[in-house]
């Protein structure tokens, strides 16, 4: 939702394990200039948030606030933000970002990467360490 009401809509794929949207189509805001509201609204008619915290009508629980560990992996992207079997582990955390749960880490070569919690790709890591997906800021 744009500029206090205008809504634009765009295509994506909605994963509810990763509560993330991808494939996201891209579309003209023709002008408009403050984001108001992002959300995905699912074939049902829900609406979640993007940063929400609330579980959906369909039971899919909140998420706890995690901080990232020595240790967890990172799972980068390709450049067109689709998720790669390229990983790292990460060597030391940074701070958290004030636009919620994105943190800066480190891999063990001193490479910064901004990530944010994978639930969904546990287990496909490693002897089952928790996975950070890489995150690009706009």
């Amino acid at each position: 939702m744009w500029d206090g009401g205008a809504v634009v809509r765009a295509s994506c794929t909605w994963d509810a394990a990763l509560r993330v949207a991808t494939n996201i189509a891209s579309v003209d805001i023709d002008g408009l200039e403050s984001l108001d509201r992002e959300y995905a609204e699912l074939p049902n008619g829900e609406e979640i948030d993007v940063d929400s915290q609330a579980a959906t009508a369909a039971g899919i629980p909140a998420r706890p606030d995690e901080t990232p560990q020595v240790g967890d992996v990172i799972h980068h992207l390709d450049m067109h933000s689709q998720p790669t079997t390229n990983t790292a582990l990460i060597s030391a955390v940074g701070a958290c970002t004030l636009h919620g749960r994105i943190w800066m880490v480190y891999d063990g070569e001193g490479v910064s990467t901004f990530v944010r919690r994978a639930f969904g790709r546990d287990g496909l890591a490693p002897e089952g360490l928790p996975v950070w997906l890489e995150y690009y800021p706009d």
